[in-house]
């Protein structure tokens, strides 16, 4: 009978990067083995201002900024009134 021993990772290589850094410089990701992002804060920002400079990116952070408009016109309208009737 074989027992398995967990193993706790404090440290993670990025891709980007390449540097080992703890995992305190990951975002969190459920769906990962790790629980943790794959690519270090820095470069995962660097990397999303990159993907937006794209045209596709563009166009993705366009219809996420309008479908979040819509999903929140009521909210949105309320906070606006109540902003403009308080002194």
């Amino acid at each position: 009978m074989t027992t398995r021993t967990s193993t706790i990772l404090t440290h993670t290589v990025c891709p980007r990067c390449r540097e080992d850094k703890p995992l305190t410089e990951f975002s969190t990701n459920p769906s990962k083995k790790n629980g943790h992002a794959s690519y270090c804060r820095p470069c995962a920002r660097e990397r999303l201002r990159e993907y937006r400079a794209t045209d596709i990116g563009k166009l993705a952070n366009r219809v996420a900024s309008r479908e979040y408009a819509a999903r929140n016109r009521a909210r949105n309208l309320a906070l606006r009134e109540a902003s403009t009737t308080t002194p």
